[in-house]
């Protein structure tokens, strides 16, 4: 039984590295060539950085090779659920990039992503005057005054902003604006409401999926004399057009330890009881998981509040004489990592979860 915990854990490994090389699924839509001709077909669904430079294309869903079009090729792409690239410079005699819109109206705004987390690289261009700016990011600067050498980022894009939106008078609002897609994003999407009759205005929201994962378990070193389990409950949030391996959760878990222990005394039927009952809410956790695919590995992380009850009973002559209870608050640590293996519209969950008190094997159901 002890070996189970390394088997699986194994079996978790080798099922992520083959879980990543997963096909992601084909999405209608269709592109726009440099003749600026549109031809219909099927997209691969991917995570934005993965369609920074490339985008692969099917004439029908049955096809198994891809035509292969980089930002050099073709103007945009399209599918059909909204989601829209087109075709940018990053900089003069630089290689192009598909960068996503995210807003329309008086100002569309086009974000690119090189890297999940890497640079971003932001596009305005108005509607009205076809005038286009591409914000760069803040860059370090090196300044001396009083004989002292002080470092500090720049806000350049904070002028591109105030030129291309007319705004001579750069107030609060523009230059607090960090250099995010969130907060450019907002920015914009306000201004563009100014002039909602002449230029409708819109904002993109990426899509996201949710999970709810059921889980129960007993741990693997059982004993006759204690009853000890545990139950969870979770939701998990993947924003899938940012990264499909990795989401974001929240819920709360709760395991139940009562021992019976034999007293010496006088009296027949004498025992003292112990029991715990621990809860554990986390408001914010990370869950890593493998592409969609019929057996999905997974391992998790979540930080919140853990509430430990503690009852002790002494029980003579089947009444209790003696009781004491206990309340502690404490910060929670919660890690698992598992396998889901689908089933319908849903998978079976087989998972491993360490707490103080010994290792955890928990079944459950994800929907």
């Amino acid at each position: 039984m002890n070996k189970f915990p390394a088997l699986l854990f194994l079996v978790i490994i080798f099922t992520f590295q083959n879980s990543l090389k997963a096909q992601s699924e084909l999405l209608p839509g269709f592109i726009i060539t440099k003749e600026n001709d549109t031809i219909y077909g099927y997209l691969l669904n991917e995570v934005d950085s993965k369609l920074n430079n490339h985008i692969e294309f099917y004439s029908n869903a049955s096809d198994t090779i891809p035509e292969t079009y980089t930002a050099s090729e073709i103007n945009s792409f399209f599918y059909d659920n909204g989601r829209t690239f087109k075709s940018l410079q990053r900089k003069k005699d630089s290689i192009p990039e598909f960068a996503k819109r995210v807003t329309t109206g008086k100002i569309n705004m086009y974000v690119g992503h090189e890297k999940v987390f890497g640079k971003l690289n932001v596009y305005l261009n108005r509607s009205d005057t076809n005038l286009s700016v591409k914000l760069l990011p803040p860059q370090k600067k090196t300044f001396s005054e009083g004989g002292k050498t002080y470092n500090r980022k720049d806000k350049n894009y904070i002028g591109l902003l105030s030129y291309i939106t007319g705004n001579t008078q750069v107030n609060r609002e523009l230059n607090s604006t960090g250099y995010t897609e969130k907060e450019i994003k907002k920015y914009i999407s306000s201004y563009n409401s100014e002039f909602e009759e002449s230029f409708p205005s819109s904002v993109y929201v990426n899509n996201k999926k949710t999970t709810y994962m059921l889980t129960a378990g007993l741990p693997f070193n059982i004993k006759s004399e204690i009853t000890h389990f545990r139950i969870s409950a979770y939701r998990d949030v993947t924003y899938i057009e940012k990264s499909s391996n990795i989401s974001f959760r929240m819920g709360m878990s709760y395991r139940y330890w009562k021992s019976n222990e034999e007293v010496n005394t006088n009296y027949q039927n004498a025992a003292t009881t112990y029991r715990q009952q621990f809860l554990s809410i986390i408001p914010i956790g990370v869950n890593f998981h493998g592409n969609p695919k019929k057996i999905i590995p997974y391992g998790y992380i979540g930080l919140g509040l853990g509430i430990l009850f503690n009852s002790n009973y002494e029980i003579r002559q089947y009444e209790i004489t003696g009781k004491e209870n206990e309340v502690f608050y404490f910060a929670a640590f919660n890690i698992g990592s598992g396998i889901k293996i689908a089933v319908n519209s849903g998978y079976l969950i087989v998972e491993i979860t360490p707490s103080y008190s010994g290792i955890f094997f928990n079944f459950g159901y994800a929907f």
